[in-house]
């Protein structure tokens, strides 16, 4: 070999290992889909879709008693407190109204959350009640308890968000090397198809880390991108070239060059599917809204392209990771939230009606999650600080919506559901628990869910029931 070819190699090298390190792919799957036609996928596909709004949802203002058994709008008022002092209290008049189909309570939703409004009407939408991350069921006697033991119970570093954001995707206290999306998709195991299981459109989500098991993370708007040499033809012919190399490093670049080929075949197959124009049946779903446009509804979108695009040959079981931020409401509660969640609903009903559109509703379901709830009582500068239970959303064809489910707190500050007098809410549903109902609706057995969620079996109640 010449001085020069010898040079050139060296150079295609270390653009080779720059390129793997740019892909925009959480891993690469050497198996794929092909395809760029738009249909329904085969009657024994199911997805979870899940939604993470980071920063600590205040759950208390997206569902709010108006009549129930055991609050009235009147104690959520003086707890929260009028605007005009500072307060972040929704009026009466503002709520959406909605009836529990099951237990005849009044409730009202945020007033930006008109979309959602009719999926629960409908019977396409469901509250889970007072969730968070919990190590088996928790009494606030063993809350308030200091001793080694009882405190062993209770999730550690439990205001923090990165410590809740981490618990929330993982469910293990101590654990974080797999979130429980990726667990799932490594209980499914091969599941038909050439497909990833575990997608994400907003970034590497530790919610979709399995051991086994690989997710590969997108853009939502254009899919894969090889940085550098690799996103032009010439680069890709200098590529080609260096997998035919022989001498000292010819298996690692074999081995490397297998992963990048994938990554490139990769590319070539979903940035159509995502850049290009969307099918009639995915973008009038998105078009009557006026957040249509916005990174949370283009993220939902590129879910709703790729489920479609998924009758191709994809796998008949997957998992999806989407995410909204900016949720951390210290200061001007009362607009942030109102953006956001009009974002959420927007974004979670055209979704709803890009499935229907597909013929698929009762085989995708869409959840969320958040790092934990927010004070009932206000914090000054018009904002609410860091809690722990909070409500969360189910949607889906599949799921038995129209009500509530879980045991809603008691909305008096001090009282018997509040652990610091703020409002903070001791859980009464664990994530183990909400979680292990979506796994078990996906198809996970007893001993795959037990597998999974490492705290389920500290709890007699393993699915709520809610699809």
């Amino acid at each position: 070999m010449s001085k020069n070819a010898h040079k050139e190699t060296n150079l295609t090298r270390r653009r080779l290992l720059g390129g793997l390190a740019a892909t925009t792919a959480g891993s690469i799957f050497p198996r794929l889909w092909m395809g760029d036609a738009i249909a329904a996928p085969s009657s024994s596909y199911q997805a979870l879709v899940c939604v993470f709004l980071y920063g600590g949802n205040d759950g208390n203002n997206m569902l709010v008693p108006i009549a129930t058994n055991k609050n009235s709008y009147q104690q959520y008022a003086a707890a929260r407190q009028p605007q005009s002092n500072g307060g972040v209290a929704l009026t009466q008049a503002s709520l959406l109204p909605i009836t529990d189909s099951v237990t005849g309570e009044n409730y009202g939703l945020h007033p930006a959350m008109t979309a959602l409004q009719s999926l629960y009407t409908s019977k396409a939408l469901a509250f889970q009640m007072n969730m968070g991350t919990l190590v088996e069921p928790i009494t606030m006697a063993i809350y308030n308890n200091s001793s080694t033991a009882d405190r062993a119970k209770v999730p550690v570093n439990l205001y923090s968000h990165s410590d809740q954001q981490n618990q929330q995707a993982a469910t293990s206290i101590l654990d974080l090397s797999s979130g429980w999306g990726g667990r799932m998709a490594d209980q499914l195991g091969p599941v038909g198809g050439l497909a990833p299981v575990g997608i994400s459109v907003a970034g590497n989500a530790l919610f979709l880390k399995g051991a086994r098991t690989s997710q590969v993370a997108l853009y939502a708007n254009g899919g894969l991108n090889i940085n550098g040499v690799f996103g032009t033809s010439t680069g890709e012919a200098q590529f080609q070239a260096l997998l035919s190399a022989t001498g000292a490093d010819s298996t690692m670049i074999s081995t490397l060059g297998g992963i990048q080929n994938s990554s490139l075949t990769l590319s070539k197959v979903l940035n159509p599917v995502l850049s290009g124009t969307a099918p009639s049946s995915i973008s009038s779903a998105f078009s009557p809204f006026a957040t249509g446009n916005s990174g949370f509804s283009q993220q939902m979108q590129a879910v709703a392209r790729l489920i479609a695009t998924n009758s191709l040959g994809g796998p008949t079981r997957q998992i999806f990771f989407v995410s909204l931020g900016s949720f951390d409401t210290h200061n001007n509660q009362i607009n942030q939230q109102q953006t956001l969640l009009q974002q959420l609903s927007e974004g979670m009903a055209a979704f709803y009606q890009s499935t229907v559109n597909l013929g698929v509703q009762n085989s995708v379901t869409t959840f969320t999650l958040s790092d934990f709830a927010r004070t009932l009582k206000p914090a000054s500068g018009g904002g609410t600080d860091h809690a722990w239970g909070s409500h969360h959303m189910v949607m889906g064809g599949a799921v038995k919506g129209g009500t509530n489910y879980g045991t809603f707190p008691s909305l008096a500050l001090g009282g018997p559901d509040d652990t610091s007098g703020e409002g903070r809410w001791l859980p009464t549903t664990s994530l183990d628990q909400y979680a292990a109902t979506l796994g078990s609706w996906l198809g996970l057995s007893s001993a795959q869910l037990a597998a999974v969620f490492p705290n389920l079996k500290n709890f007699s109640q393993t699915n709520m029931g809610f699809i």
